[in-house]
């Protein structure tokens, strides 16, 4: 199955992985979105074909530092974004190319944290339970620190 190409409306998709039943997605609360949908399907605003989204999620090489990724997004991101952006909203390109740059960034930080347990096997469980004990530290240390 991994590694073979299928055709959504006619378009080439490569299987590079397949996830466990429980996967849910790598942002929490978030659901998950179980087929795909048709691009006729406009009830899900992502889905206009005005509409450009790009979300990709992926593993580093051993060795590989999300700097050095970053800098490799970076490399080819203007080319992708000139491909895609329409020419009729020039400061469209300057904010969308802003928004991918605190989005690698923001990777680099929390969202690392559960990408790097979601990639090592953490269950759905594990990872409810962690963000549960810190949002109860979190408060504690708020109530300890208004009394």
């Amino acid at each position: 199955m991994i590694g073979r190409v299928i055709l959504i409306e006619g378009e080439p998709f490569t299987i590079v992985g397949v996830s466990r039943k429980w996967f849910a997605g790598m942002i929490p609360g978030t659901r998950r979105i179980s087929r795909f949908q048709s691009r006729q399907d406009a009830s899900e605003p992502y889905l206009e074909p005005r509409v450009v989204c790009i979300f990709a999620t992926g593993r580093l090489r051993d060795g590989v530092t999300i700097q050095q990724a970053g800098a490799q997004l970076r490399s080819f991101w203007r080319e992708v974004l000139a491909a895609t952006a329409p020419t009729t909203l020039p400061g469209q390109r300057l904010q969308s190319w802003l928004v991918k740059e605190l989005e690698v960034n923001s990777a680099a930080t929390g969202s690392r944290e559960m990408s790097v347990r979601v990639a090592l096997g953490a269950t759905q469980l594990h990872i409810v339970l962690q963000l549960l004990v810190e949002s109860l530290l979190l408060s504690g240390l708020l109530w300890l620190w208004l009394a």
